[in-house]
Formats: C-alpha cells, structure tokens, sequence
C-alpha cells in the first residue's frame, strides 16, 4: 500500500485503505466479535484489544495478498512478541525474576521491529514508556497488573456493591471502615482465593465438549436471532465512517513519511 501511494498518489491509497479498512472492521465483527463503540470515541474498548489480540491470525490472515511479504513477515512477529508482553503486564500477580527479565527483552525487540519494519511509525509516548520504562516498574515493584487501573476499578466496584454495610456519616469515614475491614482480613492472595472462591465439582471427561458436529451448543447450530434492519444500517455507517477516518489518518501518515524521504534525498 504505501508502494502505491508513491507511484499512484494518495487519493488511490486512501480508497485501496478505505477497502480495506470496511473488510477488517467486518472480519473483527463477524470472527472476533469485537466492533468499535460510539461512547468510546469510535474506538474498541479494552478488553477488545485483548480478545482481538488472542485472534491476531485472524487479521494476519486478512493481510495476505494486501501487503508485501516483508512486511507481513515482521507485522506477523511483532504480534507474537506483543502477545507474551500483554500477559505478563496484566496479570495481578508478582512476577517472577526470569519472566521479569524475557518481558524487558521482548519489549525491546517488539519496539525496535516495529520501527525498523514500518519506518512511518511513530514512537507514541505509550511505546516509549513499554520500552525504556515498564520493565524497569517491573523489575522494582514485582508487578505492572497490581497497580494498574483495572484493579482500582475492581476495588471501586467492590466498595459500590459493600459500602452500606459500613457505618460513616460521610462518605469518606464509610471507605475508611472498607479499607480497614479489608486490611484486617488480609490480602486476597492464591491461599485466601483458594480457601472462600467458590468450586465446581469436576464433570466427567468430554461431557461438556462440543464434540458432534449437530451439537446445539455450537455457535452454527444456535437458532439464529432476529435482525433489527435500523441496526443493521446503524452498523454499517458506522463501520463505514471508521474506515474512512481510519484511511484519512493512514494517508496524513504515509504522506509525511513520503515527504520526509524525498525532502531527504533531495
């Protein structure tokens, strides 16, 4: 793509982008079953970035025949190394001293493929900070997941649904009692987990496998739900407008990097 906005000018670029752009928004909905949301700017939601992440050869496979080999190549490892970082980043536990010392490697390599690779990326402050900063938290504080904004978020819903079982005139003086409840009662560490999580009694083997093709629990075999037609057309100017502003801010990138190399030869 960007060898043919260089020979056939942006305009061409930004539709062959626009294309393109509408097939993998409807590949991510109809395979992944992720699709951008309005109240987020147009943009996925977090965990659609981890469900999109475990899926990555889905949109690997989508990029075959679009783009060069030698760029599917490095794009297709980059997400491999990105997919071991992830985990190792949010996950609420103390991490080990090895995975500790894989995650600052792979950081590196993840960061120096991608630049190498796709010289028109930008270094975002978010890179910057993976690269030159996270493992260095790691390494410091034993976890990244620990104090990172889901878990407050989960502290936050857990005081939501228990805060009425607090006496406090105030706000302030109900957390107050919350937090030293929890205190008291100890870290939810694996011992604690394991002791008050609720269990299930393990099923016999296979019996909640889909093993046979006409089993109703598979998704093909479902009964098929009833499609509201505004939806339908609500999803598809929506999914139109991203591709385009997505492609608009593809060639505004491509564009400068072109500029930038041909103002350098010069």
């Amino acid at each position: 793509m960007v060898q043919r906005s260089a020979i056939d000018g942006p305009l061409s670029w930004r539709q062959a982008g626009t294309i393109f752009a509408e097939e993998l928004l409807q590949l991510l909905h109809e395979k992944v079953r992720v699709r951008p949301t309005s109240f987020h700017g147009g943009l996925f939601i977090g965990r659609d970035f981890h469900t999109i992440s475990d899926h990555s050869d889905v949109v690997c496979a989508a990029l075959q025949g679009n783009v060069s080999q030698d760029h599917l190549d490095p794009y297709e490892r980059a997400w491999y190394i990105w997919n071991r970082v992830r985990r190792t980043m949010n996950r609420a536990v103390i991490i080990t001293v090895d995975e500790s010392a894989r995650f600052r490697g792979d950081t590196a390599v993840m960061v120096t493929l991608l630049k190498r690779s796709f010289p028109w990326l930008s270094i975002s402050p978010k890179l910057h900070i993976l690269m030159c900063h996270a493992p260095d938290f790691l390494e410091c504080f034993g976890s990244i997941g620990l104090y990172g904004e889901q878990g407050l978020e989960a502290w936050h819903g857990r005081y939501g649904q228990n805060a009425v079982q607090y006496a406090g005139a105030t706000e302030l003086e109900r957390a107050a009692d919350f937090m030293r409840a929890m205190a008291l009662a100890r870290e939810a560490g694996a011992d604690v987990l394991a002791r008050h999580s609720p269990r299930r009694r393990p099923s016999k083997t296979g019996a909640r496998k889909e093993a046979k093709v006409g089993d109703k629990r598979r998704r093909e075999n479902k009964p098929q739900q009833p499609v509201c037609h505004a939806e339908t057309l609500k999803t598809l100017t929506e999914r139109k407008q991203w591709a385009t502003a997505v492609a608009r801010e593809w060639t505004t990138t491509i564009g400068a990097f072109l500029e930038s190399t041909r103002a350098a030869i010069v």
